[in-house]
């Protein structure tokens, strides 16, 4: 009879797999959280918040909704109102305006090339174009972050001088002409 029993709690253990019982929580979450990117954190849900990519590990993101959330559809429950008066309601609720805190910035208005890179017109893709020596060419120091976190800059490393850009050719002159980071190579 002794033994029946041992060998029904092994055929157990084996069948469902045993265990202490411990502290382990329900959802432990990823077992590798280091990073490269923001888009390596994201665990999919919505209301929970965007997760990033910060110092090599991935740091919760904050819940988007004050009250109520709809993860089936990606937005806020209850009302959206357009915080900062712009015409355009939050991401969060559905709309497209990418910091409803502030009404210079929404879709449509026009990207400025600015020291702080703010996106004004809520595409990160795009940047202030300037090119003070109308080269054809924007100033490198006219930049946007975009969602993957990749910095897009303008290519005219001296937007001041016509003969430089990264389509003309170097020349020993002690500038860098090509925008290539070297001075008179070559």
């Amino acid at each position: 009879m002794r033994t029946t029993r041992w060998t029904a709690l092994v055929v157990l253990c084996a069948a469902f797999g045993c265990t202490s019982g411990g502290n382990d929580p329900d959802d432990a979450g990823r077992s590798d959280a280091s990073c490269s990117a923001d888009s390596e954190c994201d665990d999919g849900a919505f209301c929970n918040g965007e997760e990033t990519c910060v110092a090599g590990s991935c740091t919760p993101g904050t819940a988007p909704c004050p009250a109520a959330c709809d993860e089936t559809m990606d937005r806020c429950g209850g009302a959206c109102e357009d915080m900062d008066g712009d015409g355009f309601p939050a991401a969060s609720c559905g709309g497209t305006d990418c910091d409803d805190s502030d009404p210079n910035r929404s879709p449509g208005l026009t990207e400025v090339c600015d020291p702080a890179n703010r996106d004004e017109d809520c595409d990160p893709r795009t940047y202030g174009f300037r090119d003070a020596d109308m080269d054809g060419e924007g100033d490198a120091r006219c930049c946007n972050t975009d969602d993957a976190g990749d910095v897009l800059c303008g290519l005219d490393c001296d937007d001041m001088r016509p003969g430089v850009s990264s389509t003309s050719t170097e020349a020993c002159d002690g500038f860098d002409n090509d925008c290539d980071g070297t001075v008179d190579e070559g």
